[in-house]
């Protein structure tokens, strides 16, 4: 389940990202990459058991969660294509 972003959900998902950012750099000589990644997904399978089940069941959220990781890679992806590098 894939929709369309609204305003609001542009602006949360951009701030969670400048956020992440942030946090992520603090630590990098820390947690490599990989486990920064190892780290989300805790967080999100927490996020995940704190959904309503009486909405939602768990093949339909894990459904969601990973037409979404496809469409953040798939726009990660345009984005380094349509990049210009420097040189």
């Amino acid at each position: 389940m894939i929709v369309k972003p609204t305003a609001a959900h542009m602006a949360f998902r951009d701030e969670l990202l400048a956020e992440f950012k942030r946090i992520a750099t603090k630590y990098d000589d820390q947690v490599p990459a990989i486990q920064q990644l190892a780290v989300l997904s805790h967080i999100l399978g927490q996020a995940i058991a704190m959904q309503d089940q009486r909405k939602y069941t768990a093949p339909m959220v894990m459904k969601m969660v990973a037409d979404n990781i496809e469409q953040g890679n798939q726009e990660v992806l345009l984005n380094l294509l349509n990049s210009k590098g420097a040189a």
